[in-house]
């Protein structure tokens, strides 16, 4: 995570200013020193040590490779066995980074400097007790990364932030807008979406997903301060980690649905000069990304179908763990089959926003052929053109899914007619709320008339 706002990026190379190679400066060791402390150091890249949130560097050791400097207190010297493994995997990163997702130079390896990793014990080693887990930057904007001992072996953990320490070293400024709340959300969506797209077999490359799934009806780019003055935002684990888990949208878009991963970092690579949400829109094409987030959601609605089931168990485990039953609003209505005729329509509370969806679930105990007619409202609620795509789940009592496209015909009405079978126990229908808004909290309403024959 980002524990620190990113500064100005002209404050950035104002500081930068001042230790560029060659000038005199006490804040540069000498590398011989270090070299000379730990022999398994490599400078192929002719850089230096800088020292920016401790200093001397002589009271540390520091082992470097290409352009990283792992730093820890030598009280700790069990640090020194696991470096190597820390230094390779943000090597790796670098390298896919820069070569498969078109991230440039970092601006410390630019300037002729090492970026500084600082492996630390909290409250017991020489570390000072802010650096926590993420990047940061001292008070000249120089980024450095701190990781706690633990963190630094978890690889999930690792490539995280290692995507942070390249958004960092470019000039995606947008989120820094007095209204800029609202683009907040791609800065962990994004790294969380680095890890999981590298570690996509890893059991718990997914932990916080179960955070999406249980509040749907929140856009896509909500987050505890930017949502509605009555919005709850008491737990901080479900409230707070959900733009973390809104990588399964992107990993969704781009390992199951084969988007473009350039497009995702293309926030950062290209310095867009709108939201991710808005860029994604456009780079992709808003009907195709529409179609793509109504799948997205029938298969995150009925859990995750497009997940191992280990990985299922596991997010589903944490919300559990952190949530409270009455806090999850996976389906905003819940019906049995006897109960399925009639007009229906979302609460007001779990009533779709931008870029987010409700759903319906009925448990179903016979044969029998349904008919679903939605009825879309023509503007959101504060003014905004509505956009409903909807899509059909069913499930059979072995657990085998199967979807259907519900057939829209303009914007915001659409209908599908099926036939459910006498083993079929759940029946789901999603809608999507897909306008062409990428800002702010209004609501999209619909209603739904329910036949069962």
């Amino acid at each position: 995570m980002n524990h620190n706002k990113k500064p100005s990026i002209l404050m950035i190379f104002a500081v930068l200013a001042i230790f560029l190679p060659g000038c005199a400066s006490e804040a540069v060791s000498p590398l011989e020193e270090n070299l000379a402390k730990n022999p398994a150091s490599q400078n192929s890249l002719n850089l230096q040590i800088r020292e920016d949130v401790v200093s001397p560097s002589s009271d540390y050791s520091i082992q470097t490779k290409d352009a990283f400097a792992v730093w820890w207190d030598p009280a700790f010297n069990q640090t020194e066995q696991d470096a190597p493994a820390v230094l390779d995997l943000l090597i790796g990163v670098k390298t896919d980074v820069m070569e498969n997702l078109g991230f440039g130079q970092l601006y410390s390896e630019r300037d002729g400097f090492f970026f500084n990793v600082y492996v630390h014990n909290p409250e017991e080693d020489k570390f000072p007790d802010f650096l926590g887990n993420g990047v940061g930057f001292d008070g000249g904007g120089i980024a450095y990364l701190g990781m706690p001992v633990g963190a630094h072996t978890d690889s999930t953990n690792v490539m995280h932030e290692g995507f942070h320490v390249f958004q960092s070293s470019t000039e995606y400024l947008v989120v820094e807008e007095e209204d800029g709340i609202d683009a907040v959300w791609i800065i962990e969506a994004s790294a969380e979406w680095y890890q999981a797209s590298r570690n996509s077999n890893n059991p718990r490359a997914f932990i916080v997903a179960g955070a999406v799934y249980a509040n749907p009806h929140f856009a896509l780019w909500h987050l505890p301060e930017s949502g509605r003055p009555d919005d709850p935002d008491d737990n901080d684990w479900l409230y707070g980690v959900r733009q973390y888990g809104m990588s399964v949208l992107l990993y969704y878009l781009t390992n199951v649905k084969s988007v473009d991963r350039k497009i995702i970092a293309g926030v950062y690579t290209t310095n867009a000069t709108v939201s991710a949400q808005e860029y994604i829109y456009d780079k992709v094409g808003g009907d195709t990304l529409r179609s793509m987030f109504a799948d997205w959601a029938v298969e995150t609605a009925v859990g995750f179908d497009y997940l191992s089931e280990e990985q299922k168990f596991i997010l589903f485990d944490e919300l559990n763990f952190f949530a409270k039953p009455e806090e999850i609003n996976a389906h905003s209505l819940v019906i049995q089959d006897s109960e399925a005729n009639g007009t229906f329509c979302p609460p007001p509370a779990l009533t779709p926003r931008s870029w987010a969806y409700s759903s319906f679930q009925i448990n179903n105990t016979s044969a029998a052929q349904y008919t679903f007619n939605i009825r879309g409202d023509q503007n959101g609620s504060e003014g905004a053109a509505s956009h409903f795509e909807a899509r059909v789940a069913i499930q059979n009592q072995a657990g085998q899914i199967r979807y259907q496209d519900v057939t829209m015909n303009n914007a915001v009405n659409g209908s599908i007619t099926f036939s459910a079978n006498a083993d079929d126990e759940e029946i789901y229908l999603v809608v999507s709320s897909v306008p062409e808004n990428f800002g702010g909290n209004q609501h999209f309403g619909y209603a739904v008339d329910i036949t069962r024959n």
